[in-house]
């Protein structure tokens, strides 16, 4: 309908997302979302796990619910808002992502010319707005080397690179590793530490669960920073044997090392449902 809307607003939920039930009975049928989102979109929702919305999700990259996307005509991302909201701050949030000024592709390209921290900011704001994780670890993985020093001691960065630290990518890990006393001036020793083990352990928990892919020299360096800041408990050292047989395709030990049996021993009832 040429003298309708021409941007199409598509709420990407599931079944078991109560958030996505709150926006759907709560928000969305109030008088005022119905004033403002029929006026200015063509709006549908997709169940992303069931039919269309499979394909839907893999192409649009949706990973969190509710996701709502805006797109153009021809389907093409406009922009995206994550998470559910009171309607008042959603609808503001809905203006932002439409706004082309505000693009993650704008702000970049504004970034581009001026290399200046704020806009940098900006533009990795934008992106963790759109819950575009990956896009954010690429950027920094990418850049880090060209980053001034005084913005990767800052803290409005550090929230960002945080989630590029990995050893998939060790760009980051590397970096930080050379100049690890630095770091550790700036963020102190135990949250640095915290937060690199955090990520290396769950590199090697979504490698075993095959959300990730590793190669055997990988998960021994992970294995080998986890070993250097923890104590080892029974847990991590499950993982890590795990992780290290399944690198060599040796699924007797992988079996081996995951059995109930030698689970029961020495792991309480939450670290055995998790490694199962």
């Amino acid at each position: 309908n040429k003298k309708g809307p021409n941007l199409v607003f598509m709420d990407c939920y599931t079944t078991w997302c109560g958030p996505c039930k709150h926006m759907a009975e709560v928000v969305f049928p109030t008088k005022e979302a119905g004033d403002y989102f029929n006026k200015k979109f063509v709006n549908f929702k997709t169940d992303m796990e069931k039919g269309e919305g499979i394909e839907l999700a893999k192409k649009y990259n949706v990973r969190a619910y509710p996701t709502f996307l805006i797109l153009d005509g021809d389907g093409n991302e406009v922009g995206r808002v994550v998470g559910s909201d009171k309607l008042e701050k959603f609808i503001e949030r809905v203006e932002a992502a439409c706004d082309p000024a505000k693009s993650p592709k704008v702000l970049l390209e504004k970034y581009n010319s001026s290399k200046s921290e704020d806009d940098l900011m900006a533009y990795l704001d934008a992106l963790n707005a759109a819950y575009k994780k990956d896009d954010i670890a690429k950027f920094i993985s990418d850049n880090f080397n060209d980053i001034p020093t005084r913005t990767k001691y800052s803290r409005d960065f550090w929230k960002h690179c945080k989630g590029a630290i990995s050893v998939k990518d060790s760009r980051v890990l590397d970096a930080i590793l050379a100049s690890k006393t630095s770091f550790d001036s700036i963020y102190g020793k135990d949250e640095l530490d915290k937060v690199i083990y955090g990520n290396l352990f769950s590199n090697l928990t979504s490698f075993l669960q095959g959300r990730t892919e590793l190669t055997p020299e990988q998960v021994d360096k992970a294995c080998l920073l986890i070993s250097l800041l923890t104590d080892g408990s029974a847990y991590e050292t499950t993982i890590m044997r795990a992780a290290k047989a399944y690198a060599t395709k040796d699924m007797k030990e992988v079996a081996k090392a995951l059995s109930g049996r030698s689970l029961s021993y020495s792991h309480t009832g939450s670290q055995i449902y998790v490694i199962q």
